[in-house]
């Protein structure tokens, strides 16, 4: 279902972050995508979704609890940080292959930098970054998707965080 609404959409790849809009490091059950997604549910990965194939890469941490978890019919365990494995940004610039590679992203779940590093490495290339409207896999998720965190929010104070509210603001 995820690979049909790419292929409408007309991207050839979907990253799939452990984030929120918040970039938070524990993300609520809502934003939970890439665990949903693939079963993995250590907190650090990120899913990739091309139309012939899915990867998970993560960190050493986690290399048995995904491999234990991803359905290996399915999913590829890219071991991050391992000098044989590629980064997203290197694996998809080499799956391009010179071709044109869109990679759908959810603009929200995704950092300035982060984005920016990866139009570095593919710049000169035929892969780019495509930010979608809406993200496929919540759009799959739908009904049972968890809710959006209603709890009230909670000022610390400048002890933990470091200045006020209003001088963050300012």
């Amino acid at each position: 279902a995820v690979r049909a609404l790419m292929a409408q959409v007309g991207v050839d790849a979907l990253l799939v972050p452990t984030a929120d809009a918040h970039q938070s490091e524990y993300v609520p059950l809502h934003a939970m995508r890439r665990a949903w997604l693939t079963d993995f549910t250590g907190s650090a990965g990120t899913a990739l979704v091309l139309l012939d194939d899915a990867r998970l890469w993560t960190d050493g941490r986690y290399f048995l609890q995904a491999t234990e978890q991803l359905d290996g019919d399915h999913w590829s365990l890219m071991k991050d940080r391992l000098p044989e494995t590629p980064s997203i940004e290197q694996f998809l610039l080499t799956k391009a292959g010179g071709s044109e590679l869109r990679v759908g992203i959810d603009a929200q779940l995704h950092s300035m930098a982060e984005c920016a590093r990866m139009e570095a490495t593919w710049r000169g290339s035929l892969v780019r970054l495509v930010p979608l409207s809406s993200n496929p896999v919540d759009v799959v998720w739908g009904n049972d998707q968890p809710a959006l965190p209603r709890e009230p929010i909670a000022v610390q104070s400048v002890e933990y965080a470091g200045s006020s509210v209003a001088d963050k603001l300012s």
